[in-house]
Formats: structure tokens, C-alpha cells, sequence
């Protein structure tokens, strides 16, 4: 993964400015890190005098390591290949939610290429893959630890300080306690977010001189 630095005063994108809201809300306008670990996953770090690093949030084609869209593909691929006898040595019980109609059971070709929101589709196989993990098996254990593997070294790559972690996996009071412990082993500090993008966007509507004042265009 490489940081992407963003110089300048513009807005850089549609991901920086959902970024920077969530970063703004998540830290209280301070500098630090905001990852975000929902179907997707992204970092954005923020130093004190405004350099600015974006980890990932390449879309779960090219990126979105150890988020919900990448767990759901690494345990969709582990059940059907169990199912199919390809993995003959590898058991997992994720194969049941197979036949229990919670995944896809058809051409999973057909399935991905079916349109609309790929990373969406896929991370509604997560929870259960963060379920079957909790309860022992050891593939999805497995993939869950290398999920949090992922968004440790996001989080790291992104910057040093405060890391506010938001984002639906870590709704998941299992999954958190997975991933804060990895991101304090990193050598970062992990805190509860201030607040949401909204919050965020209030913020940047009535502070000024804030370390994210590269990315606004202050008329």
C-alpha cells in the first residue's frame, strides 16, 4: 500500500471530501488518523501543519484491504472451494451458509458480474464470516486475523498519533476487539471518534485554521 500525499489548496476528489468530513468530525478537527473499516477501507492522516496521507480506498477491485467487502470475497472463496473439494485438507463451517441461503449458491461469475455494487454484495457475506470466526473455525479466524492484519498496517501507513477507528465492521463489538488491540500493538494510540462526517462538515463551517485547511475552498 503507498500513501498518496495530497498538496495544495483544492478539494481533491469526492473520497478526500467524504474523507475529510469524517476525519474532521471523527478527531474534532485535530490531527491524527481516521480509518474507516465498513464494506470499504481507507486512512486518512492529517499532521499537525496539514500534510496529508490517503491509505487505500481503491474499491474491493484493486484495494479495500481487510474491509467488509474483502472479508465476504476471502470467505466466499474458502466456502466454495471447502463445498467443492478443492481445499480437501482446509474444513470450514462457513460451507452451511452456503446451503442456508446466505451467500451465493449459482455462478459466482454471474453473481460478480450481476452489476451495481460489487463491494456491497460482497460484504453482506462478512458478518457471517466475523460470526463463524467468533465460534472457532479456523478459516475464517484466519481470514478475520489477516483482515485486522491489514487495517493495522493501513493505519500505520497513514501516519503516527491518535488513530479514530469508525465504520461498520467496527460496529461489530467482536471485530473491535480484534483490530484496537492490533493498532495499540502498532505503537498508535486508538480513540473513540468525537463525532460523524456531519459533525465534521460543521466544523469546517465555523473553524478556522484548522490542519485540514488545504482541502476547503473558503469563498
Amino acid at each position: 500500500q503507498q500513501p498518496v500525499h495530497e498538496p495544495g489548496h483544492q478539494v481533491v476528489g469526492a473520497l478526500t471530501l467524504v474523507a475529510v468530513a469524517a476525519h474532521l468530525g471523527a478527531l474534532g478537527g485535530a490531527s491524527g488518523t481516521a480509518l474507516v473499516a465498513g464494506t470499504g477501507a481507507v486512512a486518512m492522516g492529517i499532521s499537525p501543519d496539514g500534510e496529508t496521507t490517503i491509505v487505500d480506498g481503491r474499491g474491493p477491485e484493486l484495494g479495500d484491504l481487510g474491509s467488509g467487502a474483502w472479508i465476504g470475497r476471502a470467505g466466499l472463496d474458502a466456502a466454495v472451494r471447502a463445498r467443492d473439494g478443492a481445499d480437501t485438507g482446509t474444513a470450514t463451517s462457513m460451507g452451511s451458509a452456503l446451503d442456508e441461503g446466505r451467500a451465493p449458491t449459482g455462478s459466482r461469475q454471474q453473481w460478480l458480474d450481476a452489476g451495481g455494487n460489487l463491494g456491497g454484495r460482497l460484504g453482506e457475506f462478512a458478518p457471517t464470516v466475523i460470526r463463524h470466526a467468533e465460534l472457532g473455525d479456523p478459516i475464517a479466524a484466519a481470514i478475520i486475523a489477516e483482515a485486522v492484519r491489514l487495517l493495522t498496517a493501513t493505519s500505520l501507513a497513514a501516519g503516527t498519533g491518535p488513530v479514530s477507528v469508525l465504520g461498520g465492521l467496527v460496529a461489530d463489538e467482536w471485530f473491535r476487539h480484534q483490530l484496537i488491540p492490533s493498532i495499540e500493538r502498532a505503537g498508535l494510540e486508538p480513540i473513540t471518534p468525537l463525532g460523524t462526517a456531519l459533525d465534521g462538515a460543521r466544523i469546517a463551517a465555523v473553524a478556522e485554521h484548522l490542519p485540514h485547511e488545504r482541502h476547503f475552498h473558503r469563498a
